[in-house]
């Protein structure tokens, strides 16, 4: 009957829990992406919180979730010139500059202007946020995406990109189907398959996310069934050879 042990001496509706499947993680569309950039640039009054969350999320999807741009961003490592053009330094998760082993030159990854619409609008609206509140003397010791009542933020780490990204999906709205789970992975993978469903270069695509082995990444994180939607164009068109 219901309460009983079992011969292990759990109980036995205790161990049939035990027994139920973890959810599965899944990627989720890149409309969702798109959509929190519209949510972060048009919303006129959007809260500190929810506004780094978008920043930090969209930041780290249109970058392929590449694992040195999430949490460990500083000020000064997302800048946006005045014609429009986001540059992104790229951080080591001990808190180094990559360099090129070649040239010893700092790795960025830099956005054109307008090659995500909204992008460097969002990136601003941040900034402008974060000059308001923060000394600038002490902006290297944090996350850029810190609060100011917030402390130990540069030993942030992927728990606090879970924490962002499912504040984003539920102002949205955005639930996964019974038995499936959204995470921050779940952006890697959106990516991933967000560019092989519009047909992104190959060799595009395992530099945008830092992979070194093409074989693995495209076996592991690219949903073949992945549908062509308007975030794709939108996230990662500009990977495309000129029409």
């Amino acid at each position: 009957g219901p309460g009983r042990r079992n011969e292990l001496g759990g109980m036995a509706d205790s161990g049939a829990r035990l027994l139920k499947p973890a959810p599965k993680r899944i990627r989720f569309p890149a409309d969702v992406i798109m959509n929190a950039i519209e949510l972060g640039v048009n919303e006129v009054a959007v809260p500190d919180g929810l506004l780094r969350s978008v920043v930090a999320v969209v930041v780290d999807s249109v970058c392929g979730s590449r694992g040195d741009t999430g949490v460990h961003i500083r000020p000064g490592d997302v800048v946006v010139s005045p014609d429009g053009v986001v540059v992104v330094l790229l951080r080591a998760e001990k808190g180094s500059v990559q360099t090129d082993a070649l040239t010893g030159e700092e790795r960025k990854i830099i956005f054109a202007a307008g090659a995500v619409s909204g992008l460097a609008s969002l990136v601003g609206r941040w900034q402008a946020r974060v000059d308001l509140n923060f000394d600038v003397a002490a902006s290297g010791r944090r996350s850029w995406y810190a609060l100011q009542s917030e402390r130990n933020s540069l030993s942030w780490d992927v728990g606090k990109m879970n924490d962002f990204l499912t504040l984003v999906l539920d102002v949205l709205a955005v639930v996964p189907p019974e038995g499936f789970s959204y995470s921050y992975h779940s952006i890697r993978h959106m990516a991933a398959s967000s560019m092989a469903a519009i047909n992104v270069h190959e060799s595009k695509m395992v530099d945008m996310q830092g992979w070194k082995s093409k074989r693995v990444a495209l076996t592991t994180y690219v949903d073949p069934k992945c549908p062509v939607s308007a975030g794709c164009y939108f996230l990662f068109g500009h990977l495309l050879p000129p029409s």
